[in-house]
């Protein structure tokens, strides 16, 4: 089985953890199509303030103060599989464990303003720039409520089909960084497909994640399936379970040692 490289690691680790988060995010794939501007468009304000309350409401969402998640993936035509978990507390502390099979352990977390990985291949690594910015944002515990502290600028620019869901278009401009397109079922209200193009060697490409199957715990409804699409390469990955207000011991979230003496180097 081919082994990932730090770039399609790090692909790995995005897709598991934005199924978890939803907030944030993700050859180029093809956007979706238009269905022609309507003239009298909803807000952006009033579309992502309808996705908190048919996910639970501000309510349900204020009772969460952690989650512990955990499923598997595997990467479409290939082998490639493995099983993920992920932790999450206010304010805006995470740890994420990928396990791949057969390969290699990966780790990613934020702490404070640290944004980090760590491969038992590859070794440690700290976050820079807009990695770094994109991280901390996705690491906001309940960043579905904080939208309008994450982002400086929220826009519904139209209506699309993604499959064959109508959707709203809402296009989210955080203060630096790359802009993110969110699809909302007209219907529904939930959220169905996030686009942000992200740097690789190959220069810019999107990556884009396809959010399904939601399921309530905890008064809070969760999507239990990603599929997340970056040039020719699909991962799919399942939430088997969230585990809401958990007993999780405060080092869970600690800096490992080599990340931290990578810490210290870096701000010498």
């Amino acid at each position: 089985m081919t082994r990932p490289g730090r770039q399609s690691a790090a692909l790995l680790v995005m897709a598991a953890a934005a199924l978890v988060v939803t907030a944030a995010l993700p050859a180029p794939v093809p956007m979706p199509r238009a269905m022609g501007q309507e003239a009298n468009l909803p807000g952006a304000e009033s579309i992502l303030d309808r996705y908190i309350e048919v996910t639970g409401g501000k309510a349900a969402y204020a009772q969460l103060h952690n989650t512990l998640s955990q499923g598997t993936f595997y990467v479409s035509g290939t082998g490639l599989r493995g099983t993920f978990k992920a932790y999450e507390a206010e304010p805006n502390k995470t740890l994420s464990i990928l396990e791949i099979e057969g390969a290699e352990k990966i780790e990613e977390g934020t702490l404070g303003d640290v944004a980090w990985d760590r491969s038992s291949r590859q070794g440690p690594r700290i976050k820079k720039g807009e990695e770094r910015d994109i991280a901390l944002r996705e690491a906001t515990f309940n960043s579905r409520l904080y939208w309008r502290k994450l982002y400086k600028k929220a826009e519904c620019s139209g209506i699309e089909a993604v499959g064959e869901r109508k959707c709203y278009k809402v296009a989210l401009t955080p203060s630096g960084g790359q802009q993110i397109s969110h699809c909302y079922d007209v219907e529904s209200g939930l959220l169905v497909s996030s686009v942000i193009m992200i740097n690789s060697p190959a220069g810019m490409i999107a990556s884009e994640n396809f959010y399904s199957d939601y399921r309530e715990f905890n008064g809070v409804q969760f999507p239990h399936k990603l599929t997340h699409r970056v040039g020719s390469e699909e991962t799919v990955v399942v939430l088997d379970s969230v585990r809401c207000n958990v007993d999780i011991a405060w080092y869970r979230f600690e800096l490992p040692a080599e990340v931290k003496a990578l810490l210290a180097k870096t701000r010498r």
